[in-house]
Order: C-alpha cells, then structure tokens, then sequence
C-alpha cells in the first residue's frame, strides 16, 4: 500500500530482522521494537539497507524516554564523577519460550548508559544461565565506561520485581 509510509514491527524476536528488510524493499520507514535483529550481521544489513533506501530505521527503546533516566541525565554534572553504576532489574517472570533475558532486557541497560555517557560499555564478564528452560534468564554483567564501574544484575526468576539503578557519584548518590 504506497499510502503506508512507516510500519511498527513487535514481534517475536527471530522474525524482526526478516520483517523489516521486506518492510524497507516495499520502501516504508521501519520502528522496530528491541532487539533489532537476533545477529549483530543482520543488524549491519538493516543498517545499511536503510541508508541505501534512504529510510528511517529506528529501534524502540522505551526507558531511555523515562522521566527518571532524563531526570538523572540533567541531574549528573550536580552529582558529580560517576563513579558506579548499578542496575537491578528482577522479577519472577512466566516461562517464555524462544526468548531469553540477553535479548529482552540487556539492550535497556546498555541503551542507557550509553545515553548518559555517550558510550559503551565495555564488558569485562558476562554471566548467564537458564534454569526453567535452555535460554538464558538470569544475567550478570561486570564492566566499566572510562573510570565508571558497572554491574547489572538481570533476573526472570528472582522477586520481587524491581527496576533500580543506582549512581554512585563522587558529590552524591
């Protein structure tokens, strides 16, 4: 349909990247929900497509649009050196399967910090396991940004449900 300029794409995981290659050849504008593609290849590809289409390719995510994250990014120069940066993101979650945690949760924390920081992470350790089922639910990662700590705890199967980021700051916590 011509008249159609931009589509949404939230479905399962393994179906995004598909979905929005087809979307962009039918030369609609693409805002595809976390993750963008379930391989870092696939994620170039949709990159590139959309530059050579000339097509807006967006990824939703939806924290960074918190009050309380823009709250925290006006507040950093108050707080001062960030010194830690701790999330703790739990909740004891039904059994989803074809999904996992890495894919579902991890990019919110990531997209996050690299919204305050306007960088990466770089990851020292990953941990992760599944339990109830083969993929992973539970996910610890240690790593820094320059000087900054960072520790992010991400559970399916632990209560009580929490969303907790914490900055340790060198003015302020």
């Amino acid at each position: 349909n011509p008249e159609i300029k931009a589509v949404s794409i939230c479905t399962p995981n393994d179906t995004h990247y598909k979905i929005a290659v087809d979307m962009m050849y039918a030369g609609k504008n693409v805002l595809i929900e976390k993750p963008m593609a379930v391989s870092l290849h696939q994620a170039v590809d949709l990159v590139t497509t959309s530059k050579s289409k000339n097509l807006i390719l967006s990824v939703g995510h939806i924290y960074r649009f918190n009050n309380a994250i823009n709250e925290v990014k006006l507040l950093i120069p108050e707080l001062g050196n960030i010194r830690l940066i701790k999330f703790n993101w739990t909740n004891l979650e039904p059994i989803f399967n074809g999904r996992d945690i890495l894919y579902d949760l991890v990019p919110h924390p990531f997209d996050i910090m690299n919204y305050l920081f306007g960088k990466d992470i770089e990851i020292l350790s990953c941990t992760e396991m599944g339990y109830r089922v083969p993929n992973p639910e539970v996910v610890f990662i240690t790593g820094q940004i320059n000087k900054t700590i960072v520790n992010i705890e991400l559970s399916w199967i632990t209560l009580p449900k929490t969303r907790r980021m914490t900055l340790v700051c060198s003015n302020k916590t």
